[in-house]
């Protein structure tokens, strides 16, 4: 994620040998799919980081509510996306019983939608999602230390090498882990394909521009 963000601000590498050009990002006109419902995403999303940074990471009851918000914010967003990108897998709530956790999810869910409404209805050149991208981005970076703390594995790895003994740190690295898997299957999800996207336009208007020359 750090890459993706140096290219969108001054250019990168994003292999060894592939270059990409922050005006790469930045081409007006260019149409991204559920571009309004992603900004909103992006706007609650990084609200709900910037709460949890707020957090002593040894205050373990405090970071545990936090982490709950924060997760039930995430399966809202989820679900919102999946309902405008089929490729975005849905988050089911099997537990019909009321309660807390309950609670927590139906104010995900309400600040999720209220996020949707303040987005302007109007077309967006894409400047402002490329901003709040490049924004998550560089603020995920205070997601190492809680995985390194709390000794959580990646995506798609199990908890850890040693995971947590006690029941209260090892319900808060499930919690980190999922913060982990949404940037993974969902944020960086999305924006490769919108990157292919981009990259498909911007080697087409490279190609008119190279032929239209005088020679």
């Amino acid at each position: 994620m750090n890459t993706l963000a140096l290219t969108m601000s001054s250019g990168g590498f994003l292999t060894p040998r592939i270059y990409v050009p922050p005006s790469l990002w930045h081409q007006g006109g260019c149409k991204i799919a559920a571009l309004q419902t992603k900004v909103a995403s992006c706007e609650a999303l990084l609200e709900g980081m910037n709460k949890l940074k707020e957090v002593n990471i040894r205050n373990t009851d405090a970071l545990s509510k936090e982490l709950d918000s924060l997760c039930a914010l995430l399966d809202s967003l989820q679900n919102n996306l999946h309902f405008h990108l089929a490729f975005i897998s849905e988050i089911k709530d099997e537990s019909k019983s009321p309660g807390w956790g309950s609670r927590i999810k139906k104010l995900g869910g309400a600040l999720a939608k209220g996020a949707v409404r303040l987005v302007p209805s109007q077309r967006d050149d894409g400047s402002t999602y490329i901003q709040l991208l490049r924004a998550i981005f560089e603020e995920s970076n205070f997601i190492v230390p809680l995985l390194e703390h709390f000794n959580v594995g990646g995506p798609g790895s199990g908890s850890g090498s040693a995971p947590p003994t006690s029941p209260g740190t090892g319900a808060i690295a499930l919690k980190i882990k999922r913060v982990s898997e949404f940037f993974w299957h969902v944020i960086c999800n999305f924006v490769i394909r919108d990157f292919n996207t981009l990259l498909e336009r911007y080697m087409r208007k490279n190609i008119k521009s190279f032929i239209a020359t005088p020679k």
